[in-house]
């Protein structure tokens, strides 16, 4: 999943290695291959979208990016994605990591660490890729919003700016 929005100025794109699970399972998740296999679907992804060269900021696990999962997990990681010949850095404290306005998407370990900033950001416009399938799948970056459901406080906007980064206007 690629969380994609517009804010000051710039494009936002931010993918994630786990989501919908409990910190702890998502720690048990989080394996160098895992992490290499959601950096090329990145890349990938990117490449669909326009971007010749992608350059990918990737986040660590631990505050600061300061830990045994960076050293044992994702440093290899990056170092087998720059062998591929993709332009990652990291790892990168999650807290600054989107503080960096040269990077085409930012790969995060953790759902929190994305998504929180999208829904700050972007409340209501974010759009939702599913990458590393065939073709790119589009949805709106807050979820089903079942807490709304039938009661006509629907906004569409999440819904047209998904569709328009399909087409290719965003």
């Amino acid at each position: 999943l690629m969380l994609c929005f517009e804010h000051a100025g710039r494009e936002i794109r931010i993918a994630h290695v786990t989501l919908h699970a409990s910190v702890r399972r998502c720690l048990a998740m989080i394996t160098g291959e895992r992490v290499l296999k959601t950096l090329r679907a990145v890349d990938l992804a990117l490449k669909k979208l326009g971007c010749e060269k992608p350059q990918i900021a990737v986040s660590g696990v631990n505050p600061h990016a300061f830990g045994d999962e960076e050293e044992r997990l994702i440093i290899p990681a990056l170092e087998a994605a720059r062998r591929d010949g993709m332009r990652v850095d990291g790892p990168i404290g999650a807290d600054t990591l989107l503080q960096r306005a040269d990077y085409d998407a930012y790969v995060v370990m953790l759902h929190d660490q994305g998504h929180v900033a999208a829904k700050l950001l972007a409340p209501n416009r974010a759009a939702a890729l599913t990458i590393g399938t065939p073709v790119l799948f589009s949805s709106v970056g807050h979820g089903a919003a079942l807490d709304i459901a039938g009661q006509g406080r629907a906004n569409p906007r999440a819904m047209v700016e998904a569709i328009t980064r399909l087409v290719g206007r965003r």
